[in-house]
């Protein structure tokens, strides 16, 4: 796979997290990281899908953590505060990470 879309399926992966976050934000205050964990783990599952005949899955995962961190980081120096704690920051990129060498693992 090329990197140009590897860089856009960390953008889409982003996009719907940060959409999906907005809306927990609004309706479930109090559960939107758990909630939003949940979803990341079969958001990068249904991506990692996509993509597992690549050879060097970690790869991907790293590039949809660098583009994501990116984002976030843009966002922050415009001046938009993260409606997210910490740790569940910490875990998405921790599964945006892992899990793609972990499905790959997995589905031999």
């Amino acid at each position: 796979m090329n990197f140009g879309k590897t860089v856009f399926y960390g953008f889409l992966i982003w996009l719907i997290l940060y959409l999906i976050g907005f809306f927990l934000l609004t309706f479930v205050p109090g559960t939107k990281e758990v909630i939003i964990l949940i979803i990341t783990i079969l958001l990068v599952y249904s991506f990692s899908r996509i993509v597992i005949n690549e050879k060097n899955m970690f790869k991907i995962g790293v590039t949809w953590f660098v583009v994501s961190l990116a984002l976030n980081l843009v966002l922050m120096l415009v001046g938009v505060t993260s409606y997210y704690s910490v740790w569940s920051t910490l875990m998405v990129y921790f599964i945006l990470i892992a899990e793609p060498s972990i499905i790959k693992y997995l589905s031999r």
